[in-house]
Parts: C-alpha cells; structure tokens; sequence
C-alpha cells in the first residue's frame, strides 16, 4: 500500500505528510514483511535526495542491516559510518548504535561492541527512548553472559523481556529471546535454551514475524534440540522455516543444522548441498563467527567422511588462521581437527580460553584425540553431564577403542553397549556401522543394555515430540494451533496427531487427551 502511495504521490493535490515519511514508512514495512531487496531499493531512493546527516544515519544502519540479511558485503562498514553521521543528541542514534553493537558482538569484536551497546544505553537514556534503552541494556547483558558471567546476568535478561511487554516493543522481546536462548546454549544449558528460542518463536509469530523473525528462533531452536539429541523434531523445525523463504543469510544459517543433521545419518549428498549453499551466502559478506565457523565445522566432519582429510585438515587450519578467536565457536573446529596434521592447533588449542562446560567438553576431547587417550571416558562423562548424546556416543566408541587395545574387554563392552543405544535412538547409521565393526573386530556381542526412556516411550511408544502434540491435543488444541505452537507444518502436526491415535489405540482426540490423563502421559 505505501508502494502505491509513493507511486501515486505526484497525483496528490495537497499531501498531508511529507514524501520523506511516507518513504521511512515503506523501509520499516518492507524490512518486517521480509522484502528485503525492495527495502535497499528504497533506501537508496532515500539517500539519492538531500538529507540532513541524522536521517542519512538512520537509512545507512538499515541498508547495513539489510545488506546482512541478504549476504552483502558492506554491512558493518555501513553500520559504522551511520554510527559516525548520526548527531550525539539525536533521538536516533540510540538505535543506530544499537544496530552496530549487535553486529560486532557477533563478529565478534567484544570491546568494540560492548563499547557501542555503553554508548547506546547512555544515548537512550539521554533522549527517554525506552525501547532503545531495552536493547542496549540487553545487548550488554549478553556480552557479559557471553565471558563467563551467566547466571549473574540471566535475571537482567528476564527484566528486559519483561520490560518489552510492557511497553508493546516486539523488537526488543525478540532480540532478547533470542539473546537469553543464545547464551544458555553456549553455556551447555540446552532444555532451558530451547524454551527460550520456543518463547521467541510465540512471540514471532504473535507480532505476524514468523517469516524474518521466526527462522532465527528456529535456527536457536533446532541447535539445542541437536544437542538433546531431538533430532526429528530439530529437522521438522528447520524444514518448515525454510518453507517460509527466510532471507538469504538465514537460510544458509539454517542450512547448517539441516547438513548436521544429515551428515550424522549417512546422507552425505544432503549434507554437502547444504554445506556448499551455506557457503556460497557466508562468503559474499562480513565473516561472523557463529555462522563461518559453525559451518567449518559442519565442513571438517563432512570431509572426513568423505575420506579427505587433506581437504579437512585444510578448512581446520584455515579457521585457524582466519583471525577469528571466538572460544565458543573455535573449540568444536578444534576438536573435529584434532587428530588431523594441522600446523598450529596445539599451540592455538593451548592458548585459547575455556568458558564454560561445554568447551571443557571439547578441550578434553582435543587432549584425549592428542595422545591422552585414557581420557576418553572423561570426555564420555563431560557430555553425558551436558546431556549431549552424540558427541557421548562418539568419544564412548573411542573409550571402547583404546580399552580393547590395552585389553580390557569389559570396559569395552561395556562403553560398546552405551555408545550403540545412543546412536540408534538417534538413527546415527554410520556411528552405528562404526561401532558394530569394532565389536565384530574385538569380538565383543553388544549385548541390549537397560533403557531410561519416559513412561509414554516405554508403554506407548510415543517420541518426546508425539508427548508435545499429545499436551497440545489435550488442552483443545487444533491441527493449526498445534502447528503455529511448534513451528510446524498444519500436515505435518496431523500426521503427528495421527501416529498418535493409532499408538494409544484410540479414535478420537478426546479419547487420547482421557488416555493421557490416565496413564500419565503428560
């Protein structure tokens, strides 16, 4: 509609705005209904006229944003140099240096940007903007969660989300949603990250953003939901935000736990599709750590399996090499390159911070895969605590190694018999493969060990995301409702509600919200 308008305005015998607002208006509205491309148009439109050094500000820092959602080059330069036009005591420059804080911290520059979100929160308060003044001071919470400082700063994360209700901002409650799923993940936290990223999804989807906003919750989602080892539902996640054509760079960010998932089930040509289309996006603009290197990563395990090592060893020491020196993000490239000739990585590895358990997890792994191999069975245990069960299943399976070489065959057995319940709950075939040759070779029967499955998994049948329909089925739910609550496809929660009937061997809804009831199911 303000498309039309803009086309029409010249028709208009005695406008009651300005052509500029109407202009600031098809930006804001383009950017929320994810029309991206049309919204640079725009904003080029807007800088191609005389405009005072504020506004220009305000238009850059979009088209900076802009240019990242659509894997251009430019973006933070553009976010700087609005940083630089935007007046100290304009109303905007809150916003703008909000914008150029985000982006650092995800570079990551931590001091730039935690120096940007300092100036943002004194710039809002300065000028009464509270929305503002919400996400600078959720901006800054997250970069101090992100060093080490999590459960002193997740209460302050909270208030902000709180705080946004209260004011009606959907912009600040998402990126705080977003920011709080965030750092529980890189804390190893990753039911409570879940709930968070399904907390953002809701609002997503309630502000009618499920189509920009939604796929980056989704993507928060489906990462910790790899980690629990839910991976259908990770997958049902990825492969319905993907359907709502999210903007380039989202796309390839959500292309990455699609390949992960893939891989780890033996589609070696999903999971290369994947890899190279994530890829082809990262490349074209500015390199962030959370994307570039969760898909080296990604890349690193794929070659392996490939039987190209050089090609593995390759991207490892690039990454290396590339400058960027986030620990969170480092230490999985480190870890799937520890056992590859990669000049450097013990030195990098030595060198390079541990915040948190999870990259406890992953220094261990490097010191076992580096000649401590008896600490195998403490790398199992790291990510048994963290409730991870691949990487479990993987470091059990090289604990059964190095006790079948030093002769202890009932260690071996024993951590056989884990790693292979882990990996076929998750479908894992090559691990699997992997794990039954060494018990063919050592000549050990992998006898079934004792399951700690729910209740409605043991008696039912039923999968942790049958549990979550079957909750939704019993509070009056419908086929669509179910679907906006889980971000899933309307066919793919019938097809749910489907398999459920048939496993509690009932006909109707009602019925199987009684039999839940009955049997404890929920």
């Amino acid at each position: 509609m303000l498309l039309r308008v803009l086309e029409l305005w010249d028709q208009a015998p005695d406008p009651a705005t300005s052509k500029a607002d109407v202009l600031d208006e098809a930006i804001r509205a383009a950017i929320a209904a994810g029309e991206n491309s049309a919204a640079v148009q725009l904003v080029e439109t807007a800088l191609s006229a005389e405009i005072d050094p504020a506004r220009a500000g305000w238009l850059i820092a979009h088209r900076g944003e802009l240019r990242h959602l659509l894997g251009l080059p430019g973006d933070l330069d553009d976010l700087r140099e609005a940083a630089r036009l935007t007046p100290v005591e304009h109303p905007a420059r809150a916003t703008v240096l909000n914008l150029l804080a985000n982006r650092l911290l995800t570079v990551p520059l931590e001091e730039e940007g935690r120096l940007a979100a300092r100036e943002a929160l004194d710039a809002a308060r300065a000028a009464g903007e509270a929305k503002a003044e919400v996400i600078a001071t959720v901006n800054l919470t997250y970069a101090r969660a992100r060093a080490g400082d999590l459960d002193a700063q997740l209460p302050h994360l909270i208030d902000a989300q709180a705080t946004a209700r209260r004011i009606g901002d959907q912009g600040a409650l998402l990126h705080a949603c977003r920011c709080e799923a965030d750092v529980l993940q890189g804390a190893g936290r990753y039911a409570e990250a879940a709930e968070a990223a399904r907390r953002g999804l809701a609002a997503a989807t309630r502000a009618g953003l499920a189509r920009t906003a939604g796929p980056t919750h989704a993507g928060n989602l489906a990462e910790a939901l790899i980690a629990l080892g839910r991976w259908d539902e990770a997958a049902e996640i990825v492969e319905h935000a993907l359907r709502v054509t999210p903007t380039p760079s989202l796309r390839a960010y959500l292309m990455v736990p699609a390949g992960t998932i893939a891989l780890a089930r033996g589609d070696l040509a999903g999971a290369e599709q994947a890899a190279a289309h994530a890829r082809e996006v990262f490349t074209r603009g500015t390199a962030y750590a959370q994307d570039h290197l969760l898909l080296v990563r990604l890349e690193v395990d794929l070659r392996m399996a490939q039987g190209r090592a050089a090609d593995a060893a390759r991207l490892v020491a690039e990454a290396l090499g590339g400058g960027r020196t986030s620990p969170r993000y480092l230490w999985p490239v480190i870890d799937a390159g520890a056992s590859l000739p990669v000049p450097g990585l013990p030195a990098t590895a030595a060198a390079l911070p541990v915040i948190g358990p999870v990259q406890e997890a992953h220094r261990l792994a490097c010191a076992a895969a580096t000649g401590q191999p008896g600490l195998w069975g403490s790398v199992a245990a790291a990510w048994r605590a963290l409730r991870q069960p691949y990487p479990q299943a993987l470091a059990l399976l090289r604990a059964a190694e190095h006790a079948a070489e030093a002769g202890d065959r009932a260690a071996a057995s024993a951590h056989l018999a884990d790693a292979a319940r882990e990996a076929g709950r998750l479908r894992a075939d090559p691990l699997s493969a992997r794990i039954e040759r060494l018990a063919r070779l050592a000549r050990i029967p992998l006898a079934a060990r004792g399951g700690t499955e729910p209740a409605g998994e043991r008696e039912f049948g039923l999968t942790p995301r049958e549990r979550d329909v079957l909750r939704l089925v019993a509070d009056g739910r419908t086929n669509r409702q179910i679907a906006e609550e889980l971000f899933i496809s309307v066919k793919t929660a019938g097809a749910h509600v489907s398999n459920i009937l048939a496993k509690l061997g009932v006909r109707s809804r009602v019925q199987a919200a009684t039999a839940a009831h009955r049997h404890e199911l929920i």
